[in-house]
């Protein structure tokens, strides 16, 4: 699940293009909209797997836990977004969070690379080794 697929949506929507004159200041209201991986996680069966991506700005671990628990997720994966790492970046560093803590910390590593060592952690999962 992406951090940000939709967290939020413009609450107004236009049928034509706002064309420039007439305003000078324009404001754009925005909503929520439905917390996709509460759903996923509320309504998983024994036999899924569910794994939560977070981009934070601080407290990355108890933010993680925090989500992992109240989602109901498996996995979180969580990243502390920064000027080297996250949005804008070639690398990124996952710490990847189960329910007994800290999984994994992949170091800074290419996008390619972390997003392989996630699915390494879910390999790992109980529910998968069954399988």
């Amino acid at each position: 699940m992406d951090a940000a697929v939709s967290d939020v949506a413009p609450s107004e929507y236009c049928d034509a293009k706002i064309k420039k004159g007439g305003r000078e200041n324009y404001s754009l209201k925005m909503m929520r909209t439905p917390d996709i991986l509460s759903i996923f996680g509320k309504t998983k069966k024994k036999c899924q797997v569910v794994i939560g991506v977070a981009a934070e700005t601080e407290d990355v671990g108890p933010n993680a836990l925090k989500k992992l628990k109240e989602k109901n997720a498996d996995l979180v994966a969580a990243n502390l977004v920064g000027k080297d790492t996250g949005f804008g970046s070639l690398e990124n560093r996952l710490y990847i969070f189960d329910k007994n803590g800290l999984a994994m910390d992949t170091g800074l590593v290419s996008k390619e690379e972390a997003a392989g060592r996630l699915l390494d952690c879910a390999a790992g999962l109980p529910l998968l080794k069954a399988i």
